[in-house]
């Protein structure tokens, strides 16, 4: 993550959001469709990259798109609380996932979210 956070610096947080955003997406499809466990533990490795790509984006994105420093607290903490709300929800929607529609469709979920582009998109 610090790394992404220098990326971020560099080349823009939008940038390294939308790349962070593109290396998930193809590490959930990969994982989506592995065949075998060396391929799904090698395409988490790659979700946990563009994870950790991401993260520090979000953040770095809200921070500069409220220059007022009340709307930045109130947006940060927005940001926050629904980071917070993804541990208990995670476990919650995959379990329903993995019980409706397989194991798989923890990882597919993923792909039309990011094939929209995410909130970044614009």
């Amino acid at each position: 993550m610090l790394t992404s956070g220098a990326a971020g610096d560099r080349y823009g947080p939008k940038r390294v959001v939308l790349t962070g955003l593109g290396v998930f997406g193809a590490g959930s499809l990969a994982c989506g469709l592995a065949q075998s466990a060396g391929v799904l533990v090698a395409a988490r490795v790659v979700q946990g990259v563009g994870a950790a790509l991401l993260l520090p984006g979000t953040l770095a994105i809200v921070g500069r798109a409220f220059p007022d420093d009340a709307a930045r607290a109130r947006a940060i903490g927005g940001w926050a609380a629904i980071g917070s709300l993804a541990l208990p929800a995670g476990p919650l929607v995959g379990g329903a996932l993995v019980d409706g529609f397989g194991w798989r469709a923890v990882f597919l979920i993923n792909v039309p979210v990011v094939l929209q582009g995410g909130p970044c998109r614009r």
